[in-house]
């Protein structure tokens, strides 16, 4: 018993240890978005589905001794994948971001994961064997303990104290130990074990019930998907909001399987309408503070998943088809996952995930507890008033828009208020933050908006530089179009590149803007990761000389981590001319970038000067917050032309491409 369940701990561990090391290792090469973590979820459980296919099968084999041969094997060639480090390929590849997340995770991954996978059923179906008096559904939670502890313990203890470098050093030497330790259970299984009953004797699989493990699976998983994608939009895409999720999802699993007993549908079922009932209100009243909305989608998803796994509980088949549940519910969740990471941001145009999600969980519900026509009945009337609950939000939502897509990068919309009026207009709005605006009218059409005042960062840096005072050109560098609300501060003879990694962000401010058509420099647009391209410019040899680089590309309200690391901003030194200037838009909600940019200013010898803009309701704008960074030289004059300098913090820090931390940067 000690050695399965040692062999099966560890082998837990070390899958969901690995989620958020390979996520936060590819990150960088997909713009750092929320719809990385949400690919790479479907990855994993795709795997585990195969995994979990390959137990299975191996199950079947009558031979131990081939079983141990064959797995055996498999684990020496899967040795070839260390140190885990994904190929460098699907970074500069010009391929969907969707399939290079997939391939990057295949290339260093793709045999030791879905061998972590099988660990599970394979070695629950081999203590089965050679303790049949004993239920190996224990060993199920006792997986899932593993795994939540893994999951911990990337961003409480892995993430703040190692590189990335180090930490696939370190979990490859675990896998190499892992191997032993399944190795070492097999080794005293004899060669002929007793047979468990033969399948006649035990209760076949009917469709009805195969089909019921996989839905209840699948919601599970989306509701998993859709939380997620609630969370890391608005802060960051950072491993502690990957695993929080995914902790309570594996802690639904831990609850309803470590006994027998644990789950009591009489009280749990109550629990579950009352969560849907109140989410149903939640998701068209936006609760105040990003506190509550976590606390709310976490109530929600363990709710909804201990209900649909404690269902599953309480239909665990004879242990001879216990790989037979086990692949099932792998299947489920590998349709949930590619329902919420794939399906729905290609079918719709916004953030529904947690609506859908709850029409799917009430509608799979209301099959599995309604067997009989007046149940069905209640649950069809239930469930008709929850779709229109939700659609009421989809349409309240969706009323002032006049363009809306969803994307890999997330949703992108333009919205118009107080049409014909003094006060109209248009709003980009970015997940639900809005990232710029311009007035509809003419005579208005020029005001800055939001951030992009007379006072703002770039305003300060175009209008004080040194060159503008000899009447010179200047070159302007941007990351993050937005609307293209830097465009008026440029001027004739200026050159003004934009570099944005989203399509429809680059369509809106090209026809709902005019900022763009406006201007009086000469502008271009790149459209790819800023950083990707900038190094890409140097590597070949095509230097931009940018007299000011303005920095404001946040996903939502994220901040995408390897646009303010070390190498980042190096290579943009590298773009910019000896005294060009630095401009960071550093106003997020939820971070204090300041030590982190303060530690940059040093580790590349550069002084740095933070302004707060005020606040101004009625011309709509809001508090800003810009840091710029350059030599004492290129700042001298722009220190002298404004007023508003504070002083810069005591604390610093620096992250790296291999070492960052977001939890020391939390407001």
């Amino acid at each position: 018993m000690l050695a399965f369940a040692s062999s099966i701990l560890l082998g837990a561990l070390l899958l969901f240890l690995v989620q958020p090391l390979a996520g936060k290792q590819i990150l960088p090469w997909f713009g750092g978005g929320a719809n990385v973590w949400a690919t790479c979820l479907l990855f994993f459980q795709t795997l585990l589905l195969a995994g979990y296919a390959y137990a299975h099968w191996l199950g079947q084999l009558r031979s131990t001794v081939a079983q141990r041969a064959i797995h055996g094997v498999l684990l020496l060639v899967s040795f070839a994948f260390l140190p885990i480090a994904p190929s460098q390929a699907p970074k500069t590849a010009h391929v969907a971001p969707a399939l290079g997340v997939l391939w990057a995770l295949g290339s260093s991954l793709l045999l030791p994961y879905l061998l972590l996978s099988s660990t599970g059923p394979l070695l629950q179906r081999w203590f089965a064997l050679a303790e049949p008096a004993r239920s190996p559904y224990r060993l199920f939670a006792l997986s899932n303990a593993g795994s939540l502890v893994g999951l911990l313990g990337y961003p409480l203890l892995l993430e703040p104290w190692l590189g990335l470098t180090d930490q696939s050093r370190a979990w490859s030497a675990v896998y190499v130990a892992y191997a032993g330790a399944v190795m070492f259970a097999a080794r005293g299984l004899p060669p002929r074990l007793p047979e468990l009953p033969a399948p006649a004797q035990v209760a076949p699989i009917s469709r009805r019930q195969a089909l019921t493990w996989i839905a209840l699976a699948a919601v599970g998983s989306q509701l998993l998907v859709a939380a997620t994608t609630q969370l890391t939009k608005d802060v960051a895409p950072i491993p502690f909001l990957w695993v929080t999720p995914l902790s309570v999802y594996l802690l639904s699993f831990i609850f309803v399987f470590h006994n027998d007993h644990a789950y009591r549908a009489a009280l749990w079922r109550p629990l579950l309408l009352v969560g849907v009932a109140l989410s149903a209100l939640w998701v068209q009243f936006t609760l105040p503070g990003f506190e509550l909305n976590l606390a709310a989608s976490l109530v929600l998803l363990w709710l909804g998943t201990v209900v649909c796994h404690g269902e599953l509980a309480l239909r665990v088949p004879a242990p001879a088809r216990l790989t037979a549940f086990y692949l099932c519910v792998a299947t489920g969740g590998a349709l949930g996952g590619l329902v919420g990471s794939i399906v729905v941001p290609v079918l719709f145009d916004h953030y529904w995930d947690v609506h859908l999600s709850l029409l799917t969980l009430a509608g799979v519900l209301a099959l599995v507890w309604a067997p009989r026509r007046r149940q069905l009945i209640g649950a069809a009337v239930g469930f008709t008033g929850l779709c229109l609950a939700l659609g009421y939000d989809v349409i309240r939502r969706s009323h002032s828009n006049l363009y809306a897509e969803r994307n890999f990068y997330g949703v992108v919309a333009v919205k118009e208020l107080e049409a014909g009026g003094e006060r109209a207009r248009r709003w980009l709005v970015h997940g639900h933050v809005i990232h710029g605006g311009q007035f509809s009218s003419e005579a208005r059409a020029h005001e800055g908006l939001l951030h992009y005042d007379d006072a703002s960062g770039p305003a300060i840096a175009l209008r004080a530089h040194a060159k503008r005072s000899q009447a010179e050109p200047l070159t302007i560098g941007v990351v993050g179009l937005g609307v293209g609300a830097v465009a008026p501060f440029a001027r004739a003879g200026d050159v003004l590149v934009f570099y944005e990694i989203n399509p429809a962000v680059v369509h809106a401010a090209q026809q709902y803007f005019t900022y763009l058509d406006r201007s009086a420099a000469s502008v271009e647009l790149v459209v790819g990761d800023a950083r990707l391209e900038l190094e890409r410019e140097l590597a070949a040899g095509r230097a931009r000389g940018f007299d000011v680089l303005v920095l404001d590309a946040f996903n939502s309200d994220a901040v995408p981590v390897h646009l303010v690391t070390h190498e980042a901003f190096a290579t943009y030194f590298a773009q910019l001319q000896a005294d060009g200037l630095l401009v960071i838009n550093i106003a997020t909600s939820h971070l204090d970038l300041t030590p982190l940019l303060a530690g940059l200013a040093d580790a590349h010898q550069r002084k740095m000067l933070k302004t707060t803009t005020p606040s101004d309701p009625a011309r709509f704008l809001v508090a800003g917050e810009w840091v710029l960074m350059g030599t004492p030289r290129a700042l001298e004059a722009i220190e002298r032309t404004h007023s508003r300098w504070e002083a810069a913090p005591s604390r610093r820090t620096v992250w790296t491409d291999d070492y960052s931390n977001v939890l020391g940067l939390v407001r």
